[in-house]
């Protein structure tokens, strides 16, 4: 036992001086000091607690906020006012990135990499005037401010306990009813009620807090003139915005508050149009004819100036929108424009999304005329919509089966919101196990709306019936991109060759950023933690080896081949709209923001 005892703590010390010495640190290090952290996080200040979740075929340890901490968080503004471990928007444009690839802020000890991941090695292939360097160098010198009106509307509707889209009220848990029975009806009933809250408020627990960062870091810069974003990219080149919760690609509510810095004015019927399609468009019309949008807020004018005006004398109008607060957001720019006129000093943010990119980027690959037409990028005064193209497919296949499978989804009017997530995602390699999520989870919610709880999904059965959708929703959504198919195989059959031969794969994509792809076969590594006798850990880590996983370098290489395109066409339309003098300018990966 002494020996024993020696031998450890030898090997403890030897351990100790190898991260001692080292700057990479093995993953069971890691582990380790991440082990230790939490335990003492969760002892010295009470705000997690560590719990078991044993799920069907996996035990594992969750962190989960306590009640004290959820307080706390409540609370923000006079507890976290200044301890925000977040990078924020600046008051001054964004640094340009220097030849080691690090800007964004101008204090050294804040900067960011140009890449979130592999920086150093992909700067060193940059020349410094390529496209993917300049892009979110001008996103970053874009100006916004704070949306003061939307702001007071949006702390109105939280303070009020209004649940208006993102703004969102913890659930409340029902008392016990008090003096019944344990098995009493009343009591069976509460359980059953107490059960679903609680579920709910762990779901919507993070947005809750999300949206507390949110409206307590726009209230401390409602009052900055300009404010500016610094941007950096992932590592197929697409933008990201750096600072968290407020910004142009956060929820609904994040974009509704920000608006340009920089005006225009609307002096012409094609600028009010604009504004008018972007209004029907967040309100769900985005799919409708070009004409048919203008025409709808012309018709649709009195109830929103009235909610431009006062939004709580009549919210029916706009909260049923697709999007409530960028909706209402339009609602506000539209009533001031009608009192100021073509003097409007506008600067409203304007989005206008491409049409499933994926299928874009295909049908420009291929030059492909026919799924050119199917995704917009042929001239026509109605926009097509590929995803409701594919659920006619669908349904007609439905009603010529006569089969119960058949006859049980099309009781539940199966529409395009069934086919644009399977749509959206084919391109980029979506499997199966995908395709019957979509399904399932599309059906669950829209038998929910229409009979409530009692439905064949609730039913035993109904795993072979969604099996049955499944494979009709991916033989469809295939079929309608036939070319793109077969070059999909293609794409797999590239990675996986080259993770047969250990090759990892690069390309330079037309932004001028070298793409780097190499995903390693890991192997799992027990690793047993003990600390102060208080808490005992016997976890299993994945450690990366030094061959590659062919099977994610064959499922990958398509949609990182897509992206890398995608976030080309942003790079090039940034510096070329700048080129055009455009102050205005954002974006959201494949959808491009300016102003009307």
């Amino acid at each position: 036992r002494y020996n024993r005892s020696r031998q450890r703590k030898r090997h403890k010390i030897k351990g100790l001086q190898h991260m001692t010495s080292t700057v990479q640190w093995t993953a069971k290090e890691r582990m380790a000091i991440g082990g230790l952290l939490i335990y003492i996080v969760e002892k010295e200040t009470g705000f997690i607690k560590v719990e078991r979740d044993d799920l069907p075929h996996k035990k594992r340890r969750i962190i989960k906020p306590t009640a004290e901490c959820m307080e706390w968080i409540n609370d923000i503004k006079d507890k976290q006012g200044l301890l925000i471990p977040h990078y924020l928007p600046t008051i001054a444009p964004g640094a340009a990135f220097n030849k080691h690839g690090y800007g964004g802020y101008h204090d050294s000890r804040l900067q960011i990499p140009l890449l979130k991941s592999n920086n150093d090695e992909i700067v060193k292939h940059l020349k410094g005037d390529e496209p993917c360097k300049k892009a979110p160098e001008i996103f970053s010198d874009v100006g916004w401010t704070i949306n003061e009106w939307i702001l007071e509307q949006a702390i109105s509707a939280r303070d009020n306990g209004w649940s208006i889209g993102v703004v969102q009220q913890a659930p409340v848990i029902p008392n016990y009813p008090k003096g019944k029975d344990d098995d009493s009806p009343e009591v069976l009933a509460w359980r059953k009620t107490a059960k679903k809250q609680h579920i709910l408020e762990e779901k919507t627990r993070g947005s809750r807090i999300g949206l507390a960062w949110l409206l307590h870091i726009a209230s401390d810069l409602k009052e900055q003139d300009e404010l500016f974003l610094p941007c950096q990219l992932d590592s197929r080149g697409r933008i990201y915005y750096r600072p968290p919760y407020l910004n142009p690609q956060g929820n609904d509510l994040s974009r509704a508050l920000l608006q340009f810095s920089y005006y225009n004015y609307m002096q012409t019927d094609e600028h009010v149009n604009w504004l008018r399609v972007h209004g029907a468009n967040v309100y769900g019309l985005g799919k409708a004819a070009w004409q048919t949008r203008i025409d709808w807020v012309t018709e649709h004018e009195q109830l929103i100036l009235a909610a431009g005006n006062d939004p709580w004398l009549s919210p029916s109008f706009w909260t049923r929108a697709e999007k409530p607060w960028s909706f209402l957001a339009f609602c506000r720019t539209y009533w001031e424009w009608k009192q100021e006129g073509p003097t409007y000093k506008c600067r409203h943010p304007v989005i206008m999304d491409c049409t499933c990119s994926g299928v874009q980027n295909f049908a420009g690959l291929l030059r492909s005329q026919e799924m050119a037409e199917q995704v917009n990028l042929t001239q026509s005064d109605k926009p097509q919509d590929i995803y409701a193209a594919v659920v006619g497919k669908i349904n007609e296949r439905l009603r010529l089966d006569k089969s119960s499978d058949s006859k049980k989804w099309l009781m539940l009017q199966p529409d395009r919101s069934l086919t644009k997530a399977a749509v959206m995602t084919i391109p980029y390699a979506a499997t199966y196990t995908a395709f019957y999520k979509y399904a399932y989870e599309w059906g669950i919610k829209r038998a929910k709306d229409l009979y409530g709880n009692s439905c064949w999904l609730n039913k035993s059965g109904s795993m072979s019936t969604t099996h049955y959708m499944a494979r009709i929703l991916h033989e469809e959504s295939a079929r309608m991109i036939r070319p793109a198919v077969q070059a999909m195989k293609w794409f797999k059959s590239v990675g996986v060759k080259a993770g047969k031969c250990n090759v990892p794969l690069r390309w330079t994509t037309p932004s001028g950023l070298l793409v780097h792809q190499q995903y390693n076969s890991t192997k799992d590594n027990r690793v047993r933690l003990k600390y102060l006798s208080d808490i005992y850990l016997d976890i299993r880590v994945q450690e990366d080896c030094p061959t590659l996983n062919t099977i994610k370098m064959g499922n990958s290489l398509t949609a990182n081949v897509l992206h890398s395109l995608d976030s080309s066409l942003m790079s090039l339309c940034t510096l070329k709209s700048r080129s055009k003098n455009v102050i205005n300018i954002g974006g959201i990966h494949d959808a491009f923001i300016t102003d009307p």
